[in-house]
C-alpha cells in the first residue's frame, strides 16, 4: 500500500505523462511515420530530452514565484515586458484552445465512425462532439483532487487497452516495415508535433499547489512522468510502422494525407471486432486523459487572469471559457484534429522553451534570484534551448501542413 507521500507522487506522475499522451500518441505516426520506423525513434528520444530539459526550465521559473499557485501569466508580469507577456498569454492561449479543439473534433470523429460501423447508430460528428466535450468537459468543473482520482481510472484503462492492443497486433508486425529508411520531408516537419507530444508543462503550476511545495516529490513525479511518453510513443510507433508500410496504398503516407487520419488508421489497422473495439477505447483514453490536463491548466490559467477564487462557482467560469470556443470550432471545423495539431507545437515552444529561457536569464542574471532547481548549464544551456526553439517554431509555422 503506498503512503500517502508517494500516493501524490504516482499521481502527479501520471498527469504530467497524461497530459503528453493525447494527441501525440495518435498523431506521431501520421507525422513521423513516413521516416521509417529506425528515424521516427531517433526523432522521437531527440526531441524527448530536448523537451525533459524545458520541462526543468519551466520548473524553474515556477519556483521563482513566492505565491505556489501561481500561474503562467503572474510569471510573465514578474520576468517580462508588456509586449513579451501578451506573445505569451496569446500562444498559450493558442496551444490549449487548438488542443482542446483537436481532441472534442477528433473524439467526435472516433465515436462517431465507432457507432456506425459497430452498432448501425448513424450519430453525426457534431453531436459525438458536444457528447465528447459536455461528458468530459463537465468533468473539468471538479477540484484537482477529484480530477486526479479520475485520471487515474482512465490512466489505468489506457495501460490495460494499450497492453491488450500490443498482444494483439504484435504478431502482425513485419520485420520489413520496420527496417524501413527513408530520409524525406517528415524528419523535419515531424519535429513540431513531436515536441507537442511531450508538452506536459501546463500542469506543473496546479501539480505545484497540489504538492503543497513539496519540490523534491514533484521533481520526483517530473521525471517519472516525462519519461512515460517516450515509453509509449516507442511502443505504439514499433506496432503501427510494424503493420504499415511507410509509402503505397493503405500506407502511413496515404492515411497522413486524409481530411481525416485518425479514422483512416483505425480502419486500415482494424483487423477484427476485437481490435477495433481496444483502439477506441485506447484513443478516447489518450484523448481524456490529455484533454484533463490541458483543461485543468487552461482553467486554471484564466482564474490566475481573472483572479478568481477556489470557490465552484469561480472554476465553473473559468472552465466554460475553456470548453466552449474549443466546442464551437469543432463545430465548425469538424476536421479540426489535423488542422489544429500542425500548429500546436510552434506555440507549445514559444511559450514552454523559448519564453523560460528569457525568464531564466532574467530572474538568474539581472533579478539575481535562487531557487533549489536550475537548469544545469548556465548561460550555455539556455543559448542552446532558446536557438533550438527557434527552429522548432519556424518549422512549425512554415510547414504547418507539410
Amino acid at each position: 500500500m503506498l503512503n500517502e507521500k508517494n500516493n501524490r507522487i504516482l499521481g502527479g506522475a501520471l498527469m504530467i505523462g497524461g497530459t503528453a499522451i493525447g494527441a501525440g500518441m495518435l498523431g506521431l505516426p501520421i507525422k513521423n511515420g513516413p521516416t521509417g520506423f529506425p528515424l521516427a525513434i531517433l526523432s522521437l528520444f531527440s526531441v524527448y530530452l530536448f523537451m525533459l530539459a524545458s520541462i526543468f526550465l519551466y520548473f524553474e521559473n515556477v519556483l521563482y514565484m513566492n505565491d505556489q499557485s501561481a500561474n503562467l501569466i503572474s510569471m510573465t508580469k514578474a520576468r517580462l515586458n508588456k509586449p513579451l507577456q501578451y506573445l505569451t498569454w496569446l500562444s498559450y492561449s493558442i496551444i490549449h484552445f487548438s488542443a482542446i479543439w483537436a481532441y472534442i473534433s477528433a473524439g467526435g470523429d472516433i465515436i462517431s465512425s465507432f457507432l456506425s460501423s459497430q452498432l448501425l447508430l448513424e450519430a453525426p460528428e457534431w453531436q459525438c462532439s458536444i457528447a465528447f466535450a459536455v461528458v468530459f468537459g463537465s468533468l473539468t468543473f471538479a477540484h484537482i483532487s477529484i480530477i486526479d482520482l479520475i485520471n487515474r481510472l482512465f490512466m489505468i484503462g489506457l495501460f490495460f487497452s494499450f497492453a491488450l492492443l500490443f498482444v494483439n497486433i504484435t504478431p502482425m508486425v513485419q520485420l520489413e516495415y520496420l527496417s524501413t529508411v527513408n530520409f524525406n520531408k517528415y524528419l523535419i516537419i515531424g519535429i513540431p508535433v513531436t515536441v507537442a507530444s511531450y508538452t506536459s508543462h501546463i500542469v506543473i503550476p496546479s501539480l505545484r499547489d497540489y504538492f503543497n511545495n513539496d519540490i523534491k516529490s514533484l521533481t520526483t513525479s517530473i521525471v517519472i512522468g516525462a519519461f512515460l511518453p517516450f515509453l509509449f510513443y516507442a511502443v505504439w510507433e514499433f506496432l503501427i510502422l510494424g503493420m504499415i508500410p511507410t509509402s503505397g496504398d493503405n500506407s502511413i503516407a496515404f492515411i497522413s494525407s486524409q481530411a481525416k487520419p485518425l479514422v483512416a488508421l483505425l480502419s486500415i489497422i482494424s483487423t477484427s471486432n476485437y481490435t477495433r473495439v481496444l483502439l477506441v477505447l485506447f484513443q478516447i483514453f489518450a484523448l481524456v486523459t490529455s484533454f484533463f490536463g490541458l483543461s485543468l491548466s487552461l482553467r486554471d490559467f484564466f482564474r490566475d487572469g481573472l483572479q478568481l477564487d477556489q470557490s465552484f462557482r469561480s472554476r465553473a467560469i473559468a472552465s466554460a471559457i475553456v470548453l466552449l470556443p474549443p466546442l464551437v470550432l469543432a463545430l465548425i471545423y469538424p476536421d479540426g484534429f489535423k488542422k489544429a495539431i500542425n500548429y500546436i507545437g510552434s506555440f507549445a515552444t514559444i511559450c514552454f522553451v523559448i519564453v523560460p529561457v528569457i525568464m531564466s536569464w532574467k530572474a538568474r542574471y539581472v533579478d539575481y534570484v535562487e531557487t533549489e532547481v536550475k537548469l544545469p548549464g548556465g548561460k550555455i544551456s539556455l543559448i542552446i534551448m532558446a536557438i533550438l526553439g527557434t527552429l522548432v517554431m519556424l518549422t512549425g509555422l512554415l510547414f504547418p501542413d507539410g
